[in-house]
């Protein structure tokens, strides 16, 4: 059995590619939407697309899976990173206020 690289060394191998991957999706989304983003709003959509997608990889990077369909996925989790980030926050935020709703059997 192989030893297990470490994570870090992975990204630094071949992972950061993802990372660009993510941002330049959302660079895309930037240029084409037709919403006024400012130099503030455009770089937090970028960097937030960034660190999402990187955590996406550090996912998935040894399922097994088509390339192809991996690099699909980073590209859209770049593209949507800001909405994926509300949704979580949208749903911390309703667990933080009443968390025996997400408990109960049948919800």
């Amino acid at each position: 059995m192989e030893p297990e690289k470490s994570i870090l060394k992975e990204f630094l191998a071949d992972g950061w590619i993802i990372v660009l991957l993510g941002t330049a999706t959302m660079v895309a989304r930037i240029l084409v939407d037709e919403e006024k983003n400012t130099i503030r709003d455009a770089l937090k959509k970028i960097v937030s697309a960034a660190i999402l997608t990187t955590v996406v990889w550090s996912f998935i990077r040894d399922m097994p899976m088509v390339d192809l369909h991996k690099a699909l996925i980073y590209g859209v989790v770049g593209a949507i990173s800001p909405e994926i980030l509300q949704g979580i926050v949208k749903l911390g935020k309703a667990f933080a206020k009443n968390p025996f709703r997400f408990l109960k059997k049948g919800n």
